[in-house]
């Protein structure tokens, strides 16, 4: 698991990295949803342009994936504009949640 940022260290997304070279990336949008997108490999999306402006974190190996961990999607919440806002998931034993504020994502590392 790592997190996207800006070159300034600013989060804009989280990334969950699968055996079989897939992922899962988090991102908050300008309409401030919050978007998951399956993708087919571990790449920088590229919606984060300029490429050049964007790196990947990774995070402590106690808050990272362990070969084998399961993830497990947990609550969903919506706005009442019918917008994904918040979502809570666990990988292994660590629970996160990733929700969007003001436009911004934030990961909450439990």
């Amino acid at each position: 698991m790592r997190e996207i940022k800006y070159l300034d260290g600013s989060l804009v997304g989280l990334q969950v990295t699968f055996a079989d070279g897939s992922s899962l990336v988090g991102s908050s949008w300008a309409d401030w949803s919050l978007v998951l997108e399956l993708r087919g490999d571990t790449l920088m999306p590229d919606y984060f342009y300029p490429p050049e402006s964007f790196h990947f974190s990774e995070l402590d190996s106690a808050l990272s994936a362990q070969e084998g961990d399961e993830l497990r999607l947990g609550e969903m919440l919506s706005n009442e504009g019918n917008t994904l806002v918040r979502i809570e998931m666990t990988i292994g034993q660590s629970p996160i949640i990733i929700r969007s504020h003001a436009g911004d994502i934030v990961v909450e590392y439990q």
